[in-house]
Parts: C-alpha cells; structure tokens; sequence
C-alpha cells in the first residue's frame, strides 16, 4: 500500500473536519478494505479530489480496471459525492459507454472533460439517506460511497 497525500504536517484537525475525514477514511481504505492489493490512492493538497489509479471493474466493462477520480464537495462529510469520473476511452463489453457516463456534468460538478474524464451520474437520491456520524470511521462515509460506485459501475439501470 503506498499514498500520495498532501502535507499532513500543514493540515489542522481540530479545526478542519473535512481533512480528518478524508485522511483517516484514506487511511482505513488503505489497511483495511484493500490488504491483499496494491492500491495507490492518492487525495490532492486542497481536499477536493481523490483519485485511485487502479480501481477494478466488473465484467460489464471493457477493462479490468480503470483510473476514478472522485470530486468532495466543500461540504463533505455533511454532503456526499454526487457523481464521479472515469476516462472517456472507457466503455461496456458492448463497446458503447455506460447510460450514467456522460460528456458533461450536471448539478455544478467540475468539467473535466477536455481533461479526459467523462462524468458518471451516480448519487443519491435522497440526501437525508447520508448519515455521517461524529467518529469519521463510522458510516457514512467515502467508502461506502465506493461501495456505491461498484453497484453504479455493475448495473445498467440504476436508482440510488
């Protein structure tokens, strides 16, 4: 397990939720879902944006695995991810792109697609479902919006 993360000398916990969420649910992910891989995840110096390099994909897809890059909202962990990315060369076994992979994004996500990265329209539905506790190892979390994503990335017709 190897992490790129941003200076964690420069970063307040005590006055920056946001980071003690972010970096001990990096963490966790790290050393407890993932012990048998080797997953790079990486978190960018402003928090507002994690990306794992290698995140496997089931056989609906094309590929095996694939570069995801997820956008936190300022408001995290009150607020979830409403979306995330993959790269706009992946697609379906069927060669066509998934029905929630889009070109552009929606509810004021970053475009980034003239930086490769098509917009997958995944959230929940009802955001009083997101239910973050004080301890930010406890549910909910970025790692169950992970477990999200995996449903999201498995099925075609979907309703979270």
């Amino acid at each position: 397990m190897s992490y790129n993360i941003l200076d964690l000398a420069k970063i307040n916990y005590k006055t920056n939720r946001k980071a003690r969420y972010l970096i001990s649910q990096l963490l966790e992910y790290g050393e407890e879902r993932y012990k048998t891989d080797k997953i790079k995840v990486q978190i960018t110096s402003d928090l507002k944006y994690v990306y794992i390099p290698k995140f496997p994909l089931p056989w609906i897809w094309k590929q095996r695995y694939t570069p995801l890059l997820i956008h936190i909202p300022d408001s995290y962990p009150d607020v979830p991810p409403i979306g995330f990315y993959i790269p706009h060369s992946m697609c379906l076994t069927t060669n066509k792109p998934h029905p929630h992979q889009f070109c552009k994004t929606f509810y004021s996500q970053p475009d980034l697609h003239k930086l490769g990265w098509d917009w997958f329209c995944l959230h929940l539905t009802d955001f009083r479902d997101w239910q973050p506790k004080d301890d930010p190892l406890k549910p909910h979390k970025l790692w169950n919006y992970l477990d999200i994503i995996k449903i999201g990335l498995t099925n075609l017709e979907i309703k979270m």
